[in-house]
């Protein structure tokens, strides 16, 4: 997948009922189980180069993503525009997340890009599947309700992953993203909150902003379907020249 740095997806870790103080409720998600997320960014050898833990598990990957360390990487602007993770259609589009089209009724090109675009995510998919067959304490509630000590697990299983993986690069270590209680996400969560109930005097700019970007997503996405098509590799300066970049 051209100009691709990695693919993102989320797993749920079982746990144990958490303490009462943390909210138990949020952590029971959509499998009628208790988990935290483990959020991960992988590179195309499944080497960790990004990766998040901690999130209730009652939310959603779009969610965790929006309270994480891996927002505000892209919101600084520390990737590049003309470069990009793949992730499903639970994350949104964005210049540095291309998902695939929405719906059924696709075109040949849209349908194609889908299949390149489903085929390379799935290097994120088999990571969480080599995590927990080799850490197999992952595949079944953790005994203890400390959270923070979970969170150490995990990220230690994360990253002993990079360093038993083949090192050609020299890199085992990876950008590490963690929050040991609930109250962190609420804090987080009401921060959010206010950011957008705030009045703001240059409303009709930041909508003419936002509209410029979504579109600039779209032509980026239809600029790579186009190469698909065509049996090209994604060449870097017309996808520059097409978002004005």
């Amino acid at each position: 997948f051209p100009n691709c740095i990695g693919a993102v997806d989320d797993s749920h870790i079982p746990i144990n009922k958490p303490h009462f103080n943390n909210d138990p409720a949020s952590y029971f998600d959509y499998q009628k189980n208790y988990s935290v997320h483990l959020q991960s960014v992988c590179d195309a050898d499944g080497r960790v180069i990004f990766y998040h833990i901690g999130a209730p598990g009652k939310n959603n990957d779009g969610g965790v993503m929006e309270m994480s360390g891996l927002k505000k990487l892209i919101d600084d602007g520390k990737i590049p525009e003309r470069f990009h993770i793949i992730g499903d259609p639970a994350f949104p589009l964005h210049l540095n997340i291309m998902t695939r089209y929405p719906g059924v009724h696709l075109t040949p090109m849209q349908s194609t890009y889908n299949w390149r675009q489903s085929r390379a995510r799935m290097i994120v998919e088999q990571l969480f599947g080599r995590i927990k067959e080799r850490f197999r304490l992952l595949k079944t509630p953790l005994t203890t309700k400390d959270l923070a000590f979970v969170n150490k697990l995990v990220g230690s299983c994360v990253l002993l992953h990079n360093f038993l993986l083949p090192n050609d690069t020299g890199h085992t270590t990876a950008h590490a993203d963690r929050a040991d209680s609930n109250e962190e996400y609420r804090s987080i969560a009401r921060k959010l909150d206010e950011s957008r109930k705030k009045p703001s005097t240059k409303k009709k700019r930041k909508t003419s902003e936002a509209a410029e970007t979504k579109s600039n997503m779209k032509k980026k996405r239809e600029c790579i379907a186009e190469m698909f098509v065509k049996n090209g590799d994604l060449n870097e300066s017309n996808c520059c020249m097409i978002l004005g970049l």
